[in-house]
């Protein structure tokens, strides 16, 4: 998610770029369409990235949770059961 939510705010910003320049050169076609669909795809990048970032906070938290150790220890100096 947050891959896709920078290349959606990328590609917004290449939009309006390219938008304006065509309205400097041509002229509006249309009032507000352009601050209509700008506004959308610029929200839904950064929608998609603050998803994708809670979304790696929670992943973080629920390995953290689950107290597995990083490794598993074939002998031990404990006294009891060994393999």
């Amino acid at each position: 998610m947050i891959g896709l939510g920078l290349f959606l705010i990328i590609l917004s910003v290449l939009y309006v770029i390219v938008s304006f320049v065509l309205i400097m050169i041509h002229g509006i076609d249309m009032p507000g369409y352009f601050t209509l669909i700008t506004a959308i795809v610029m929200m839904g990048g950064i929608q998609l990235l603050s998803i994708g970032v809670i979304g790696e906070y929670v992943g973080r938290i629920y390995y953290e949770v689950k107290k597995r150790p990083n490794y598993i220890i074939d002998k031990t100096n404990i006294k009891g059961e060994q393999k």
